[in-house]
């Protein structure tokens, strides 16, 4: 669900803007308004249409998979990991000027999310030189948060060796919160930066 999740929101987010560039280009030139206004209003959309997405992903599916944790709870990892991978998109999409280069940068954005996310492959088992990428990968957190939640209070070998395995430590949970949401700060301001760049650059 959260990988399913992060695809789904990634995608639409890194291919938009390259998309829109010409318009919001030749509106900004002609003063119809500010890369702030732009940006926050876009930034609103889509987080009303993340939410709505996640809502329905998580109403059909919960009850499917019989989650132990709160309702609330996941949708709340979801929604933010969803708008952390939005973020990153909306950043990516602002480096690039075509949506053929955006497709081609995709792999940058998801391959390492796997690999770093310690659910696949264990960091311990990736490079000293490369394992500090994943202190940038949002799925990372969010999978830790998903597991605290699911299996935090379960005191059976298995559940325990599972957080393990993971290097997850219930007790951290309030620090991958924290974490999600600063990479999100992080990415929409670099966004914002790169957008207003090029939007100087072009006058």
């Amino acid at each position: 669900m959260l990988m399913s999740t992060m695809f789904g929101t990634a995608m639409p987010s890194l291919l938009q803007f390259p998309a829109e560039r010409p318009v919001f280009l030749r509106e900004y030139s002609t003063n119809h308004y500010g890369v702030t206004s732009y940006f926050v209003s876009r930034l609103t959309i889509e987080a009303l249409t993340t939410f709505v997405q996640i809502l329905v992903m998580t109403a059909i599916t919960w009850n499917m998979l019989n989650l132990q944790q709160m309702y609330i709870r996941f949708v709340a990892i979801a929604f933010s990991l969803a708008m952390t991978s939005t973020a990153l998109g909306v950043m990516m999409g602002c480096l690039v000027e075509h949506p053929q280069m955006a497709l081609e940068l995709m792999p940058i954005l998801f391959v390492p999310q796997f690999l770093f996310s310690g659910f696949f492959v264990s960091t311990n088992l990736i490079p000293k030189a490369i394992r500090w990428a994943q202190y940038l990968c949002s799925l990372l957190y969010a999978i830790r948060l998903a597991l605290v939640y699911e299996f935090g209070d379960c005191e059976e070998a298995t559940c325990q060796g599972l957080l393990a395995g993971n290097h997850v430590n219930p007790d951290d949970a309030w620090w991958y919160w924290l974490v999600l949401a600063s990479l999100f700060v992080v990415f929409r301001l670099l966004a914002l930066v790169f957008l207003r760049k090029k939007a100087t650059r072009f006058l």
